[in-house]
């Protein structure tokens, strides 16, 4: 007993902020179903704009900026306030929940992927997180191009929020100017023509996402969790919608084609439409399904960085011996990244999570002395 505590103890049982359960269940499938696109797109041709996963491989990605955006709010929209300790504090907690797990992922792919060569500028704006701000393609990993661009958003959060309680009319002009330069993005700078492969530079670029990130700081600031103004029915008929629309709005061909164009903003919609209405339906899930949903949401940060991690290692432990089949590499594949997420979420995420918590309550304290 006295172990396990000192376990516990280790690990910490505080979160950053109230978890969002729903939120989490959503969060969690994406990075579950990204985790699948993934591995079919490594091992054969099996996706495109017309597919499930096509459309997961792009829109789970937008629906984790929406998400990103609506939670931050949740979590922050009342305590951050225009002064340097609560800014500051702010971007320590962002650091710790980032960074650590970020590092590991390079590291790891480094030592994974030993034949690729990297400048010295592509590892320093890799490992500060610099490369969204300065060159979004400078990335090291499979999927860390889009934590680049949540580190933009990130820098921009605390200025929306301290403008929406301080200048609304400065507050919209900023947003409708960034929604703006990403309508630009999808009507003049995508060439339908080509492919998403081709254009993948200025697709990565976080002006091209920002929109997304925006869309769910208004839904996390007019959200009506709690509000009868919208009947849970209605709601979930709206979910049904955007869940229809989603994936099965009739496109087909490369994946640049659901990127570009009115089609993208109507998929956009329905992706905030799946957002805001999972988030607002009282979910009252048994708990065989609450916990496992609730598990991988919790670690679904670590499953999207590390499950090409866990990729690259079975493919070089199947080509030196294993020689296992396609389907039963899966298999292992699935079990391998679930175990190492759930390992570092627990024990690595968390723990540091729990060092920014307690740098910035211990910096709130020193001021209120």
């Amino acid at each position: 007993m006295d172990y396990l505590n000192k376990m516990r103890s280790f690990v910490g049982n505080k979160e950053e902020g109230p978890r969002v359960h729903s939120l989490d269940y959503l969060r969690g499938m994406m990075a579950f179903m990204i985790m699948i696109y993934h591995y079919l797109i490594w091992v054969s041709d099996l996706y495109g704009a017309e597919t499930f996963f096509g459309r997961i491989g792009v829109y789970g990605v937008s629906i984790f900026y929406i998400i990103s955006g609506m939670t931050l709010c949740l979590v922050y929209k009342n305590s951050l306030s225009f002064t340097s300790s609560s800014i500051s504090s702010f971007f320590i907690r962002r650091f710790f929940r980032i960074y650590p797990l970020l590092w590991v992922s390079m590291l790891l792919t480094l030592l994974l992927d030993a034949r690729s060569v990297y400048s010295n500028s592509h590892l320093f704006l890799s490992l500060t997180g610099l490369f969204g701000f300065v060159d979004p393609t400078k990335y090291i990993g499979l999927v860390t191009w889009s934590i680049g661009n949540e580190l933009v958003f990130y820098s921009l959060f605390p200025l929306l929020i301290i403008l929406f309680k301080k200048n609304r009319p400065l507050f919209f002009t900023l947003t409708t100017s960034l929604v703006l330069v990403n309508f630009y993005y999808t009507f003049f700078v995508f060439d339908a023509l080509s492919t998403l492969h081709v254009q993948w530079g200025e697709y990565v670029n976080p002006l091209n996402h920002i929109m997304l990130f925006v869309f769910g700081v208004f839904m996390g600031l007019s959200t009506l969790k709690n509000n009868a103004v919208i009947s849970n029915g209605t709601l979930k008929l709206f979910l049904l919608l955007g869940v229809i629309g989603l994936f099965f709005y009739p496109v087909s061909g490369d994946l640049i084609k659901i990127i570009q164009g009115w089609e993208r903003i109507f998929l956009v919609i329905c992706s905030c439409i799946i957002c805001f209405t999972v988030y607002n339906v009282p979910w009252k899930l048994p708990n065989w399904v609450h916990l496992p949903l609730s598990n991988i949401g919790k670690v679904s940060y670590s499953i999207y960085l590390l499950h090409p991690i866990c990729f690259m290692l079975l493919i070089k432990l199947n080509n030196a011996g294993l020689n296992l089949k396609i389907r039963y590499l899966f298999v292992l594949y699935v079990i391998m990244a679930f175990g190492v997420s759930n390992l570092f979420y627990y024990f690595f995420e968390r723990p540091f999570v729990g060092v920014g918590r307690r740098l910035t309550d211990r910096k709130v304290k020193v001021l209120e002395k």
